[in-house]
């Protein structure tokens, strides 16, 4: 177990991360059971100095440029999570081997904003001003904002290989998996109390099923080179903003979720051994089957972008150097 803190002297700002983990191994003869277990908790917060901003940004004629002002924000965010994973590895064998495992991650974030005009109340409440009007301002705090995301993940895998021959290899995997997101936002502007009205959104039971799929042909030429054929299948899960769509702080619904992404790779290539380094071109192209760009806002969360795609050539040169010593 991990625990590091750290804090920040230009201005408030702190740190802290736990790490913890657990890994057990079970020989049961023809194979080796496995489960590793995870956790981390990482959060934080800081406190930064508004004024300048709100100045420029010309906030401060909204509150009648009162003298002397002073805004500051303060900011928190956690992410924390909880991973399970059971994996099963055969023994090397005459013609088969396999993985198989099960997966579960629980994931919990949340992220919040407290701004504050220092000093407003008190300036509002005195008798050189207005009184009379006392209960028009609330408070100090301008701007109040919370975001809450939990996320499970649920998958199965499985991979197997074929040893057709003493020099073919035949291997094809899967992976399925059920996601489930739930999130929920809340936005307020309470320093007025004619404005002081929560704005929330809730997104429930956000979910992804979705199979993803391996398969790989290897030949030994010779003892010392090979020729493999590679497909594979990617994914980056999506996710919601829980922006609120009406109210005083209605956004576009465009911005409530952000869908996955997925991938397709084909890989072509020739392994050999280092004294010949002329035998270890790759070719990957590779090709995205949906948007893989996850672009946003810093306030408003991700949207996703169009489908890429990407081709290229890579080659890798090694080479000995002395006994204990290589270079690529």
């Amino acid at each position: 177990m991990t625990t590091r803190t750290a804090r920040s002297s230009s201005s408030p700002r702190r740190r802290d991360a736990l790490l913890g983990a657990l890994e057990m191994n079970l020989d049961l003869g023809f194979a080796t059971l496995t489960s590793s277990t995870s956790y981390y908790d990482h959060s934080g917060d800081s406190t930064s100095e508004n004024t300048g901003f709100y100045a420029q940004a010309g906030f401060l004629s909204f509150y009648y440029n009162y003298p002397r002002p002073m805004a500051s924000a303060v900011r928190t965010w956690s992410d924390r999570s909880l991973i399970e994973e059971l994996r099963l590895v055969s023994d090397t064998g005459d013609k088969f081997d396999y993985v198989v495992g099960l997966w579960y991650q629980d994931q919990n974030r949340d992220a919040g904003q407290d701004s504050f005009l220092r000093g407003f109340k008190r300036w509002w409440a005195t008798p050189i001003f207005a009184p009379e009007l006392e209960d028009v301002v609330t408070g100090d705090q301008d701007f109040y904002y919370r975001f809450e995301d939990d996320f499970t993940e649920t998958a199965v895998y499985g991979e197997l290989t074929w040893h057709i021959t003493d020099r073919v290899d035949l291997t094809g995997g899967l992976r399925w998996f059920d996601n489930d997101s739930n999130s929920h936002s809340v936005i307020n502007l309470p320093l007025y109390a004619s404005l002081d009205d929560q704005t929330s959104a809730t997104l429930q039971d956000e979910r992804g099923r979705h199979a993803l799929f391996k398969g790989n042909v290897a030949i030994h030429v010779s003892d010392d080179d090979l020729v493999y054929l590679t497909y594979s299948e990617g994914y980056r899960r999506g996710g919601a903003n829980a922006v609120p769509t009406t109210g005083f702080f209605a956004e576009s619904p465009a911005w409530l979720t952000y869908t996955s992404d997925t991938v397709e790779n084909y890989e072509i290539g020739i392994k050999g051994p280092a004294r010949r380094p002329a035998l270890r071109p790759v070719g990957v192209p590779d090709r995205l089957e949906r948007p893989a760009a996850q672009y946003g806002d810093a306030e408003l969360g991700l949207l996703r972008g169009r489908e890429r795609r990407k081709r290229g050539i890579e080659r890798r040169r090694a080479a000995a150097r002395g006994r204990d010593r290589r270079a690529a």
